[in-house]
């Protein structure tokens, strides 16, 4: 059995409430205000939307 590394991409998605004067302005100061409040860490435990497996490479030294 060989050892790998492997690339996780998690994500996921949620709603944010902003008013604005058009669309462009909402989507502008929805993401600022997602990028504020949201980290990779939180006390909510947000469950993960799209994991999926992006790349592996083995370790050096390796075989299958």
């Amino acid at each position: 059995m060989a050892t790998y590394v492997v690339q996780i991409g998690a994500y996921f998605s949620d709603t944010v409430e902003v008013e604005a004067e058009d669309e462009q302005e909402a989507m502008e100061l929805a993401v600022e205000e997602f990028e504020r409040d949201y980290s990779v860490v939180n006390q909510w435990g947000l469950p993960w939307d799209n994991v999926e497996a992006e790349s592996a490479d083995l370790l050096d030294g390796e075989e299958d």
